[in-house]
């Protein structure tokens, strides 16, 4: 039989059971004080092995499973009340037993977590719901299908972890907004069509990454990416799609994709596109453009390239952006830095089984640059209008420039040929075995001949009349060793990435140097030294990735160019005695270099300079006339020193004009709180140079350093034209006796600060009274009080989110607790941190006060005397 309980019954404390047919009870709630009964509700549940609650009509609202426990102990919940339109957030999160939730059709909304971590939800129908909150079915991890028919907003995470989820429906047909890894670890899911009316909640926010699709067809003109479906086989751009371009990562690791389908539209692959798949054959149709590693590691063997390919690198490589360093370090070696070159490479990187390339009929141009580290064995013409095969050997129509020498798998020693007029890029990229080449008079002059030979080791010139070695002449000859150039012959110039990535290069050739190229010596990490008497200027990326084996002797140098060194391995560096300038990001990211000696006429330091080094002490030379903000930024250790004429100064970590006082910047660690230098009197952003947020992987999260949260400001400052609210974690702001009228309006908007000029042991409130405010003695006493300065963003094992103080998921590791010290008072103690949460009240002594305290004072010292004079007698 199955039995009713009637609620309202409870209400005078008499409970009727009238019988229904047999298998499992239900309990029916129709009135909201019905709610206020949990207890009993609770107790017959569990006595009675009741499995499901039934919410009538009459109650217009539902409370948390946390304050109502009867949710957390039934299986099946029925919501048929039409005056429910929504379930609010975290209304039956963590109902571990709940397996099925049947919604009236008036239920239009489903809130946030509103089923969070319902391990056992096997089924919930969806089909009127048109809003789904954020995490409304996190961690569900039994259910298998969901119905989708009128759903307009899918917010992040909102399927999350839902590991059975295996078939969604519905989602075509009506336009739908999808939030950020909406389906995050469905691994269960299988075929989907990518419908043109599915669009993005924010282009970074993508539903689809780490799901288990295994079949997709893309409708849609939206760049959905499916990074990580490690699933996924087969994906087909339908003939109606209009994609023009594939973004970057679209298809990186999807490690079973073997199958993709491009459409006519699609003209542009950006850069990692298809990374880590399992392709065997693509046909590109209409790209023209690529970007550098459209396609790297797939296990291609088959390309079919139909138009002319324009790779498009513009811009592409920008050290001032996290970009450089946020790349897999499988990719440094073959970086692009060639934006000062009009040979552009890369697009097919590293893929090993790739043996054969098809050239359509509308290829009237091609280039072995499009690829690295791959060997081409076979090429087939659809025409031979506009190239020649002859002798293993790609000619252009004319046979006037070789193109590619292919499927030579013996020869280790090649001389090329007089005959040969001109030489395209990299076009001895598939000749893996050759270990020397030979060079004749007639090609001397041309950039990137040996570009990609990754196995050459010894490299001949033949004219007597060689001075210059050409732009990318040996880019990517790993193993390069030795260069032989005539007796009577002398290199002058070095063109632009000539050794680039030549790790095994130790010396060079004989020469009599005037002029380097840029990016000419990036990560020749075994050269043993540079001397010249000549050059004037070492160029923009350099000696990029040096090491500190390499010395130099460039006496004559005037200038060291944008990331001449940037991320090299230098211990010490000693300026070229003619050195006036150092440039931006010069030495950025030298993370061992210690120590710098600047020479006598150096005069300008630029922006970022030496950023993120290990600078210990440093002697600033009267020379130097100009220097960046940030020239010295994430140097936690380093000091200053000066010379006796010096227009700078230094102390309490703050660098400042010694003239007027101005503050050029703080440096070093800073945490806690921080006090301005006496010596300093004019305050504004860029001086400040607080590391308020810096992360690092710390066991799959990432930690967060919170630095200054105190800023103590001395009487000598007259303009503080800073706007605080850059420093997030800077909650206190105390002055001594400075001026607020000085001040930028809106830069104590949000602060609690003390103004001793005020009032003795008055406390200011700039916004309402009863805003949280850091008592008196954390700015008059000397003790660091500070927040525990570590910050730890949950993240699951990858960094995805920006860090910063709205992600919802940051909290701060502390062991606060909240004291109730009297009604209408009440203290957060946080490590040491003091917060008052009282009425802000002024302690402004009457008259009476102060006669009172006067006679008691007098009186005092009367008695005082007085017993002095009789121990006296």
């Amino acid at each position: 039989m199955k039995a009713t309980l009637l609620i309202s019954n409870l209400l005078s404390r008499t409970i009727t059971l009238n019988s229904y047919a047999a298998n499992s009870n239900l309990i029916i709630i129709d009135n909201p004080n019905d709610f206020s009964l949990a207890d009993e509700i609770n107790s017959k549940i569990i006595s009675q092995n009741i499995n499901s609650i039934l919410i009538q009509s009459g109650v217009s609202s539902i409370p948390l499973s946390s304050s109502f426990a009867p949710f957390t102990n039934v299986k099946t919940i029925f919501l048929t009340s039409n005056s429910l339109t929504g379930i609010p957030e975290s209304t039956f999160a963590s109902c571990g037993l709940l397996e099925e939730c049947i919604l009236s059709t008036t239920i239009t909304t489903v809130g946030g977590n509103a089923f969070a971590f319902c391990h056992n939800l096997k089924s919930i129908n969806l089909k009127s719901v048109q809003n789904i909150g954020i995490k409304a079915f996190f961690e569900c991890h039994s259910l298998k299908t969901i119905e989708l028919n009128v759903v307009i907003n899918l917010n992040n995470y909102c399927f999350k972890n839902c590991y059975s989820l295996s078939n969604v429906t519905g989602l075509t047909g009506h336009r739908s907004t999808l939030g950020y890894k909406v389906f995050h670890n469905c691994w269960n899911l299988s075929t989907l069509r990518i419908h043109n009316q599915l669009a993005l909640a924010n282009e970074n926010y993508q539903p689809f990454i780490y799901s288990g699709l295994k079949e997709i067809t893309i409708d849609s003109g939206v760049n959905f990416l499916f990074t990580g479906c490690k699933y996924l086989q087969k994906v087909t751009f339908s003939d109606s799609c209009p994609l023009t371009q594939l973004k970057s990562h679209i298809f990186e690791d999807c490690s079973q994709l073997s199958v993709v389908t491009l459409c006519a539209s699609i003209t542009s692959l950006e850069s990692y596109v298809f990374v880590n798949t399992n392709i065997t054959s693509l046909n590109l149709f209409n790209v023209i453009s690529m970007k550098p590693y459209s396609l790297y590691n797939t296990g291609i063997k088959e390309i079919t390239i139909n138009k002319n390919i324009n790779p498009s690198f513009k811009n592409y490589v920008d050290p001032t952006t996290s970009d450089l360093d946020s790349l897999d370090p499988k990719f440094f070696d073959d970086k692009n830095i060639d934006d000062y070159s009009s040979n552009k490479f890369g697009c097919i990187c590293n893929e090993k089984n790739l043996k054969k390339v098809i050239l359509g009929s509308d290829v009237t141009e091609f280039t072995m640059s499009l690829f690295i580290n791959v060997s081409i064995s076979q090429f087939q013409l659809m025409s031979t209008n506009n190239f020649v095969i002859e002798n293993q050997m790609l000619y252009n129509s004319d046979k006037t420039s070789l193109i590619s020498k292919f499927n030579d798998t013996k020869t280790e020693n090649y001389e090329i040929p007089n005959s040969i007029p001109s030489v395209k890029p990299f076009s001895f990229i598939s000749c893996t075995n050759i270990k020397t080449i030979t060079i004749p008079d007639t090609l001397t002059n041309q950039d990137y001949l040996c570009a990609g030979m990754i196995n050459l080791q010894t490299a001949k010139f033949t004219s007597s009349q060689i001075s210059k070695i050409p732009n990318g002449f040996f880019y990517l000859c790993h193993k390069l060793s030795s260069i032989v150039i005539p007796e009577s012959s002398s290199i002058s110039e070095i063109g632009d990435l000539s050794f680039a990535y030549c790790f095994s290069l130790v010396n060079l050739m004989k020469n009599d140097l005037t002029k380097l190229g840029k990016g000419s010596f990036v990560c020749c990490v075994k050269l043993s030294q540079i001397s010249s008497e000549k050059i004037t200027e070492i160029p923009d990326f350099c000696f990029m990735g040096i090491t500190d084996t390499t010395k130099f002797n460039l006496p004559k140098s005037q200038s060291i160019g944008y990331c001449s060194f940037y991320k090299s391995d230098l211990t010490k560096f000693d300026c070229p005695e003619q050195l006036l300038i150092i440039k931006d990001l010069a030495f950025m990211n030298s993370m061992k270099l210690e120590t710098i000696n600047f020479n006598s006429k150096l005069t300008s330091l630029g922006s970022q300079s030496f950023d993120s080094c290990s600078l210990k002490e440093v002697l600033i030379v009267e020379s130097i006339k100009w220097i960046s903000n940030t020239c010295f930024e994430n140097n936690p250790d380093i000091s200053f020193k000066f010379d006796e004429n010096s227009i700078f100064g230094a102390d309490n970590k703050c660098f400042y004009y010694k003239n007027n006082g101005y503050l050029l910047f703080t440096y070093g660690d800073q945490t806690g709180k921080f006090e301005i230098s006496d010596n300093v009197k004019y305050l504004d952003n860029n001086g400040l140079r607080f590391k308020t947020m810096q992360s690092s992987s710390d066991e799959g999260g990432f930690l967060i350093n919170a630095g200054v949260t105190t800023l103590v400001v001395h009487h000598n400052v007259v303009s503080f034209n800073t706007d605080l609210t850059n420093f997030p974690y800077i909650t206190t702001l105390c002055f001594d006796s400075f001026a607020m009228s000085d001040t930028k309006s809106n830069s104590l908007s949000t602060l609690n600060f003390y103004n001793p000029s005020l009032d003795y042991y008055e406390l200011a409130f700039p916004t309402s009274p009863t805003a949280a405010t850091v008592i008196y003695s954390d700015c008059v006493d000397n003790v660091d009080k500070t927040i525990d300065p570590n910050r730890y963003i949950k993240s699951d094992g990858k960094y995805d989110e920006e860090c910063n103080s709205s992600y919802p998921d940051a909290y701060i590791k502390t062991e606060g607790k909240l004291t109730t010290i009297s009604e209408d008072n009440a203290i957060l103690q946080l490590n040491g941190y003091i917060i008052s949460f009282e009425e802000p009240k002024s302690y402004r002594l009457s008259s009476i006060d102060i006669i009172l305290i006067c006679f008691v004072s007098v009186l005092s010292v009367i008695l005082i005397i007085t017993f002095v004079l009789i121990s006296i007698l």
